[in-house]
């Protein structure tokens, strides 16, 4: 088998890298890698360190009393399972669309952010949507369950060298709190029980210091009511105010949700931004504690017409970080007055 570098190179990554169950600096020596802190040791294969320790879920999962994933990242871990993944996308034309579009999307998301000095892609898989993730970085790192993705993505990539391969949780990223600028999820959370999904949100937010970019199965969508009229379970979806709660206790708030195709898509990305404090001035409603305490309020929603045929746009301020729109259609003459606009609200935010 031919040898690949980790192109940043084993000693740099020990500077960027932890340990992921105490945080601790990493170190090298002629097996591997240990933790300075803990003593843990952790093996290299192929110049990729593995961190991904087992069953990182399971504590705090069994505590809660709620099902959780363990099934599916062992299957994950297969040795296999890269290759067969990247296949069904590549062999089915609507998988090979769905990707374009996916990029496209990210490519989107990523460009309306300034470049990130470094940026985490994970569970990056085997580099299926990781094209413009270098571009958008000085440093990118790609981390997966899967030593077998890690593999094909570092193939996928081909030689750059800003990249960092390694193994690792999203439960237990082996990163300290804010060493990226940013991070992407891609095509993870609904694959996880709802306290699952929550713990991802929380980690990404701590190991970021701006931004994170989070796809997610939307429980509001047209497919996922389908299956509820049929009696059918929806999935491992996601209430837009859970997510919004979630953020919120992380120290974070949504800052954009879109959907991958249209209003209605399953498949959703959305923009958690971690909250930032203004200056003090002699204006008490900028200081930090009165932004906390209108960020625990409900949103703020106020409502204009953008055409006479009943396109409308919702401007949603949360907590005076951000303002947010989302435009929808309603049926002619719906909406005109100040009780109607508050029907609308309720169905599009009350969910």
């Amino acid at each position: 088998m031919t040898r690949h570098a980790n192109h940043v190179g084993l000693d740099f990554a020990t500077m960027v890298l932890a340990c992921p169950h105490c945080q601790g600096d990493l170190a090298r020596e002629a097996s591997g890698l240990r933790c300075s802190k803990c003593s843990r040791p952790y093996e290299v294969h192929e110049d990729i360190p593995l961190l991904a320790p087992s069953e990182t879920n399971q504590p705090w999962v069994a505590e809660a009393g709620d099902p959780n994933s363990a099934a599916y990242q062992k299957h994950f871990q297969e040795s296999d399972v890269g290759p067969r993944y990247r296949q069904r996308y590549e062999k089915r034309w609507f998988k090979r669309v769905t990707t374009r579009r996916e990029i496209r999307q990210v490519e989107r998301l990523l460009a309306s952010e300034p470049r990130c000095r470094r940026l985490l892609d994970i569970p990056c898989g085997g580099g299926r949507v990781s094209a413009p993730f270098a571009a958008a970085a000085d440093l990118l790192l790609q981390a997966d369950l899967s030593s077998s993705q890690v593999l094909m993505a570092r193939r996928t990539l081909g030689s750059r060298g800003n990249v960092l391969w390694f193994t690792a949780s999203v439960f237990a990223i082996p990163l300290r709190d804010g060493t990226v600028e940013g991070a992407v999820c891609n095509r993870l959370t609904h694959h996880l029980s709802p306290v699952e999904q929550e713990r991802v949100v929380h980690e990404l937010l701590r190991v970021s210091t701006r931004f994170v970019i989070l796809s997610y199965y939307d429980h509001e969508s047209f497919r996922s009511l389908g299956r509820r009229i049929r009696g059918r379970h929806p999935g491992h979806t996601i209430r837009r105010k859970d997510l919004q709660a979630w953020a919120r206790r992380s120290g974070a708030f949504v800052d954009a949700d879109v959907p991958l195709w249209f209003a209605g898509s399953r498949l959703r990305y959305a923009v958690l931004r971690k909250s930032e404090c203004p200056a003090a001035d002699s204006s008490p409603s900028n200081g930090c504690e009165e932004s906390k305490r209108r960020g625990e309020q409900e949103d703020m929603i106020t409502v204009s017409s953008d055409c006479s045929w009943g396109r409308y746009r919702l401007r949603l301020g949360r907590g005076g970080c951000t303002n947010r729109f989302l435009e929808f259609c309603v049926g002619r003459g719906e909406g005109k007055s100040l009780e109607g606009w508050e029907a609308v609200a309720s169905v599009v935010f009350d969910k």
